[in-house]
C-alpha cells in the first residue's frame, strides 16, 4: 500500500526515520546509487522497506540515505521549508559525485551538525575517561565497543562527547582525517617549563546535573571500551562556586557565545570533517598555596583580571605576562577564538583544571601554548605557568554526529 502525503503528516516519516534499533534499507524509484542523494524525477519522494511505503510530492526534492536516523529532524525541517516556499532545489549530477552544495545543504537544513555535549552548558558534572586502544583490538569490536558506549545515558539524560586521536581516527576511518589533525608533541617552554605529550587514542567526556549519573554512565562505558582498550586517564570535574577555577577566578569569561561560539569551534562547511572539532585536553595541577601566598593584587597582575567580579585589568595596568595578555591573541588583525568547557577536578591533596577546548582548527591551540610557555617570537612567558602545570596534554577529532554514525 501507497500513501501520498496531501497534508504533510511528517510525523509518519520522522517516526520511520527514528527507529535507532534498525537500519531500514531506502528504495527510490528512478535513483542513481542507493546510500548516496537521491532524486525523485516524477516528483514523488518515496519510501520503502519491509514495513511501510509512502511517498511525499514536491516540485524537486533531495533525499538523504534513511540509514542515517540522525537525519531526521533536519530532513523534516526541510521538507516543511520546500512545502511553503514551493521551491526547488537542484541535484548536482554525476560528474560531481552527487554531492550536495553548501546552498542546497543550507536550503534543507543538512548541513552537519555537532555533537551536542559540546555546547551543552550549565551542566554542573563532569566526568573523562581517556583510551589507549590494545594494538591487537579488532576495528570492528571497536567500533561496537565506541557505539555501545555512545548509547549509555543513565537514570538522568547525561550527555557524552567522544573524540578520537590521529592514530585512532585513521584506524576507525582510513579513508579521509580532517586538515591537520596530528598527534601532540612535547613543548619544551623557557625557563624549565614544558608541556608533556601523552597522547590517548579515545576521549569520553560525560555531563550532566548529577555526579551519581555521571559515575553511573563512566561506568557502563568501561564496562565496553575495557575490552577494546586501557584506560589511562579516570577524572571527575564539577563546576566550582559560580564557574571558578580553583584559583578563585572566573573561569572561561571572554568564551565566544551562541553563533560566534560555534564559528570558532567548529570546522566549516566545505572542509573534511565539517561540523566537527579539534580538541585539545591537558590535566593542570595548581600549587595553590604558592598562588595564594600573593597578595589579591598581584594574583590579579597574574591572570590579567580582578578577582570578584572578572572585569579585564585597563591597559595601563596589564602586564604583557598576564595570562589574558598571552592567550587573547589576535593574529592578522583576526582574534584567535577557542570555545572553552574546562571544569575543576580533585581532592584536597590533589587539584586542578581539567582543561578541554574546541577550536575550528588545530594550530590555534598551538600558538597560544607557544604565546604562554615562550617560544612565540616575543619569547614572552605566562606567569601563571608557575602556579600551574600540565601533567597530560593530547589532542583530538571530535566529528560530527553524520561522521560519527557513519564510522
Amino acid at each position: 500500500m501507497q500513501r501520498t502525503f496531501t497534508k504533510w503528516n511528517l510525523r509518519v516519516l520522522e517516526n520511520n526515520f527514528s527507529q535507532r534499533s534498525r537500519k531500514p534499507r531506502s528504495e527510490f524509484p528512478n535513483t542513481r546509487k542507493r546510500g548516496r542523494l537521491n532524486e525523485v524525477k516524477s516528483g514523488n519522494a518515496c519510501y520503502r522497506d519491509s514495513h511501510t511505503s509512502f511517498c511525499t510530492p514536491l516540485s524537486k526534492i533531495i533525499f538523504m540515505s534513511l540509514q542515517l536516523p540522525i537525519y531526521t529532524e533536519s530532513l523534516t525541517t526541510g521538507l516543511k521549508k520546500m512545502k511553503h516556499n514551493k521551491s526547488s532545489v537542484s541535484v548536482r549530477n554525476s560528474v560531481h559525485g552527487g554531492e550536495l552544495l553548501d546552498y542546497e545543504r543550507k536550503e534543507l537544513n543538512l548541513m552537519s551538525s555537532p555533537q551536542a555535549g559540546i555546547f551543552s552548558e550549565g551542566r554542573t558534572h563532569f566526568y573523562y575517561l581517556e583510551y589507549q586502544l590494545h594494538p591487537d583490538a579488532g576495528t570492528q569490536d571497536v567500533r561496537r565497543a565506541i557505539r555501545s558506549a555512545l548509547a549509555v545515558k543513565g537514570e538522568e539524560a547525561a550527555d557524552t562527547v567522544v573524540a578520537f586521536g590521529k592514530d585512532a581516527w585513521d584506524r576507525l576511518n582510513p579513508t579521509w582525517h580532517p586538515e591537520g589533525l596530528r598527534a601532540f608533541s612535547v613543548l619544551s617552554g623557557v625557563n624549565g617549563a614544558s608541556v608533556p605529550s601523552t597522547q590517548r587514542d579515545v576521549l569520553f567526556w560525560i555531563q550532566s546535573g548529577r555526579r551519581d549519573v555521571n559515575m553511573q554512565v563512566a561506568f557502563a562505558i568501561h564496562s565496553f571500551m575495557q575490552t577494546v582498550g586501557t584506560l589511562r586517564l579516570d577524572l571527575a570535574g564539577f563546576q566550582y562556586l559560580d564557574s571558578r577555577d580553583l584559583i578563585g577566578f572566573i573561569d572561561g569569561t571572554a568564551n565566544p557565545k551562541e553563533d560566534k561560539a560555534r564559528e570558532a569551534a567548529l570546522i566549516p562547511e566545505g572542509k573534511p570533517g565539517a561540523g566537527g572539532a579539534f580538541v585539545l585536553s591537558q590535566q593542570w595541577v595548581h600549587n595553590l598555596p604558592a598562588f595564594h601566598a600573593l597578595s589579591q593584587a598581584d594574583q590579579e597582575r597574574v591572570i590579567g583580571r580582578t578577582k570578584p567580579d572578572s572585569v579585564e585589568l585597563e591597559v595601563a595596568a596589564m602586564p604583557p605576562t598576564a595570562h589574558v595578555s598571552r592567550t587573547d591573541y589576535k593574529e592578522n588583525g583576526k582574534a584567535l577564538k577557542i570555545f572553552r568547557r574546562s571544569a575543576p577536578y580533585g581532592t584536597v591533596k590533589e587539584h586542578g583544571l581539567y582543561f578541554l577546548a574546541f577550536s575550528c582548527e588545530l594550530r590555534r591551540f598551538q600558538v597560544l601554548l607557544e604565546r604562554m610557555f615562550g617560544t612565540s617570537r616575543d619569547g614572552v612567558s605566562d606567569t601563571l605557568i608557575r602556579y600551574s602545570k600540565p601533567v597530560t596534554s593530547s589532542y583530538w577529532f571530535a566529528p560530527s554526529r553524520e561522521a560519527l554514525i557513519q564510522m
